[in-house]
C-alpha cells in the first residue's frame, strides 16, 4: 500500500463525516520512497481504478441501473488524484531545494578542501615575501576569501533546512563550519599580508633617507679626495681637514638612525630576508665611508 487514510487519535470518537476529503498519508522513510510511493498511486488510479469505474458505469448505465453512487466513488477517486498529484509536485519542488542546497553545501566543501591545499606552501614563507610577492599572494588570497563568501552566501532557507535529515542537517553544518572557519584564517591572513606591505612600504621610505643622506656624504668625500689628489696650501689644507671632520657627526647621524630602523625592522619584518639584505647594505655602506673619510683625513693631513 502506497498510501493511507489519516487515522483519528485513539479513544476519540469518530465525528459527522466532513464534506472535505480526508488527507491521505504518504508511506515512506525517505522523500525519495514517498515520491516514488505517489507517483504509484497515481499510475494505480488513472490507469487502474478510473478506467474500471469508467467501465462499470457504461455496463450499468446501459442496463438501466442508476449509477448515481458510482458517480459519487468517482469523484472521490478523482478528488484523490489531484490531492495526489498536488502533494507529488509539493514533494517534488521540495526535493529539487533540498538537492539545490546540499550540492552548495557539497560543492562549498569541495572548495575548502582546495582552498586548504592551495595555502599549504603559502603559510610556510608567508613573512619572507618581497613586496611584489606579498601584493600577489595578497591579491589571490583576497580572491579566495571573496569566492568562499559567494559560496556560504548560498545558504539554505529555513523551510529547507526544516526538511532535512538528522544526517543531512549535521553534515550541511560541518561543511558551512569548516568553510566560516576557513574564511576566518584568510581574512586574518590577508591583514597579515597588508600589515607586511605597509611595513615594507614604510621600510622603503626610511631606506630612501638613508641613501640619499649616505649619497650626500659620499659626494661630499669624493669632492674633498678629487680637490686634494693635487697639493694644496695650509690654508686650504685646513679648510679641507675642517669639512672632512665635519662629516664625521653627520655620518653618527646616519648610523644612529640605522639603528633605530634596525630595531623598528626586528619588530615588524624579523623574517624578511629581502630587507635584512637591503639593511646589510646600507651598514657596509656607511663602513666605506667612514673608511673613505678616515682615509681623507690622513690623506690631507699629509
Amino acid at each position: 500500500m502506497v498510501i493511507e487514510e489519516e487515522q483519528p487519535e485513539s479513544g476519540k470518537k469518530r465525528g459527522k463525516k466532513s464534506k472535505t476529503p480526508k488527507e491521505p498519508k504518504i508511506i515512506g522513510d525517505t522523500r525519495d520512497e514517498q515520491i516514488v510511493n505517489l507517483r504509484k498511486a497515481i499510475d494505480i488510479i488513472e490507469n487502474d481504478i478510473a478506467p474500471s469505474n469508467n467501465d462499470i458505469a457504461r455496463k450499468a448505465s446501459e442496463s438501466g441501473v442508476d449509477v448515481s453512487l458510482l458517480e459519487a466513488e468517482e469523484q472521490k477517486a478523482k478528488d484523490l488524484l489531484d490531492t495526489l498529484k498536488s502533494k507529488l509536485a509539493e514533494k517534488e519542488k521540495e526535493h529539487e531545494k533540498i538537492n539545490e542546497a546540499l550540492n552548495d553545501a557539497q560543492n562549498l566543501s569541495i572548495f575548502v578542501d582546495e582552498v586548504t591545499a592551495a595555502e599549504e606552501p603559502i603559510a610556510a614563507d608567508q613573512n619572507n615575501l618581497n613586496a611584489e610577492n606579498a601584493r600577489s599572494t595578497l591579491d589571490n588570497l583576497t580572491k579566495r576569501a571573496n569566492d568562499l563568501k559567494e559560496h556560504l552566501d548560498k545558504e539554505a532557507s529555513d523551510d529547507v533546512l526544516q526538511t532535512f535529515t538528522n544526517d543531512e542537517r549535521a553534515q550541511y553544518d560541518k561543511n558551512r563550519d569548516n568553510a566560516n572557519e576557513l574564511l576566518k584564517k584568510l581574512l586574518e591572513k590577508c591583514n597579515d599580508l597588508q600589515k607586511q606591505l605597509d611595513n615594507i612600504s614604510q621600510w622603503n621610505a626610511k631606506k630612501s633617507e638613508l641613501d640619499d643622506q649616505a649619497n650626500a656624504i659620499n659626494d661630499a668625500i669624493k669632492s674633498l679626495q678629487n680637490e686634494f689628489n693635487t697639493p694644496q696650501s695650509l690654508a686650504s689644507a685646513n679648510d679641507g681637514l675642517r669639512r672632512a671632520e665635519a662629516i664625521e657627526p653627520r655620518l653618527k647621524e646616519v648610523e644612529k638612525q640605522l639603528r633605530k630602523t634596525n630595531d623598528w625592522l626586528q619588530k615588524q619584518l624579523p623574517k624578511n630576508d629581502e630587507v635584512k639584505d637591503q639593511l646589510t647594505e646600507v651598514q657596509n655602506l656607511l663602513n666605506e665611508l667612514n673608511k673613505n673619510r678616515e682615509a681623507l683625513v690622513n690623506q690631507i693631513n699629509c
